[in-house]
């Protein structure tokens, strides 16, 4: 059987790499297509012809891969579809798009499999647990019910899905995750909806074993000697203490890769330290949110204090481990100075790398329905914008001034004396200064983060932009 999996943008879908090792296991092709055009994508499913092609959508995203699906179902009638990630998940309603065969819900390893093997022996697919599935225009509605329990009964992710596209295999940076899941209730965040979804939520936090994630990365360095860097995409990577402190001693003994992973301030003490620095910790990655305690608490539903987040900032400046902050500006009830409070936070805690995006309320999230009264549209699957660092859809009178703000936010982070030009230059509309500022900074926080060094993440960013660029016309112009 043959599956392809269609992608349009550079980013590595570690589900995708899970999916490919099973399907390679039992026999089945499978090949993923990084492409914008929504003609080039039908042109090349109809010269190779694959059984299933998958999706991984994202809200806001969604109508390209439906239009995209829809080209392929005019070129190869017979090649089904399926729509899978967030957006799908949370969504799955999507189904009803003419050109959507199947949607899966949640961890997608199991359901997919399922209907792979149901595929190949011409069994009935409509009884699939996590699949929903439309047949003679009838929809059968099967949602998840059991999470997997151990990890380890994985395979190891397929390492070469990827790298057949220079991006990735020259980058220095290998991606990976160490376990899956969040325990906490972020109203911005989708992870409470998730774990909702499941009969065993009480396992929704789960970690492969330490030799096993120390097998992946050692083959992979063996394999791709230019990969210097490990890039876990873990929620909460320090989160089971005693995982971590046991993982940290033999990945410090084995791998000696420098590394990033995303903590949380609320769990970091005096031994996680120790062992973020131990293991080689190259950057921390954790959440501020908000530099107002009341909004991270209230509105967020981020029940981290200030002195927490200053005191998990002097434990990792004592151990010398950078580390990165993530922030979000214009949120609701957030005035300009509330703004500045975030800003002069981080400033507090000397992060080493700031990053700020303008909040998005993300359709399905606690926030929307929390807050729907201060949007200003309605936030529904069918019209959101996917763009995260241009504009904000808060009702409040400082959202577009802290939208321009955004834009200056890693450079003010790191220069606090330019807080008086940037107070006069945010009087101005917006114009290609403040975009070329906004450019620039992030292009040096994603060079810190996946430690390819500037100038290699200005060609990346290049590549990329060309890619969005392109996605956007076409975007605008096939989209339903």
């Amino acid at each position: 059987m043959k599956v392809l999996f269609v992608i349009e943008a550079y980013f590595e879908w570690i589900g995708v790499r899970y999916l490919s090792a099973l399907l390679k296991k039992e026999g089945d092709e499978c090949d993923v297509l990084i492409e914008s055009s929504i003609v080039k994508i039908a042109r090349y499913v109809k010269k190779e012809q694959p059984n299933l092609v998958g999706y991984v959508t994202l809200s806001g995203l969604h109508k390209f891969c439906i239009a995209s699906a829809s080209e392929i179902k005019g070129v190869s009638p017979e090649t089904k579809i399926i729509f899978g990630g967030p957006h799908a998940t949370f969504f799955p309603k999507v189904i009803e798009s003419d050109p959507v065969d199947y949607v899966c819900q949640g961890e997608g390893e199991i359901p997919f499999m399922e209907l792979v093997h149901r595929m190949k022996s011409n069994g009935s697919t409509t009884d699939i647990p996590g699949i929903w599935a439309k047949q003679e225009g009838k929809i059968y509605q099967n949602p998840p019910k059991l999470l997997i329990d151990d990890l380890d009964t994985l395979p190891l992710p397929d390492d070469e899905i990827f790298e057949k596209y220079d991006v990735f295999r020259k980058s220095y940076s290998w991606a990976t995750m160490a376990g899956r899941g969040c325990p906490y209730n972020c109203s911005f965040c989708f992870n409470r909806q998730l774990k909702d979804l499941y009969e065993n939520k009480a396992s929704f936090v789960r970690f492969r074993s330490a030799e096993i994630v120390i097998k992946e990365i050692l083959q992979a360095k063996s394999k791709y000697p230019n990969k210097k860097y490990v890039h876990f995409h873990d929620d909460t990577f320090c989160i089971d203490k005693r995982w971590f402190l046991d993982f940290a001693h033999k990945y410090a003994k084995q791998v000696g890769m420098p590394y990033f992973a995303q903590i949380r301030a609320n769990v970091v003490d005096e031994d996680v330290a120790a062992a973020l620095k131990e293991s080689g910790c190259h950057l921390a990655g954790w959440g501020i949110e908000s530099g107002v305690e009341n909004i991270r608490r209230n509105i967020l539903k981020k029940t981290i204090s200030d002195k927490r987040i200053i005191e998990t900032g002097k434990l990792l400046n004592k151990y010398k481990i950078p580390f990165l902050t993530t922030n979000m500006l214009a949120l609701p009830t957030e005035t300009f100075e509330d703004g500045l409070e975030t800003i002069r936070l981080n400033q507090k805690i000397k992060t080493s790398v700031p990053w700020y995006s303008v909040f998005q309320p993300y359709p399905g999230t606690d926030i929307v329905d929390d807050m729907r009264d201060l949007l200003q549209i309605p936030v529904f699957q069918d019209n959101f914008d996917f763009d995260f660092h241009s504009k904000s859809i808060i009702k409040n009178k400082d959202a577009k001034k802290l939208a321009k703000l955004h834009k200056f936010s890693v450079l003010l982070t790191k220069f606090p004396r330019l807080l008086p030009i940037v107070k006069f230059l945010i009087l101005f509309p917006d114009n290609a200064l403040y975009r070329i500022v906004h450019r620039m900074s992030h292009t040096w926080v994603y060079s810190k983060v996946n430690m390819n060094g500037y100038i290699n993440t200005v060609l990346l960013g290049l590549k990329y932009e060309w890619l969005r660029l392109k996605f956007l016309f076409l975007y605008k112009k096939k989209s339903p």
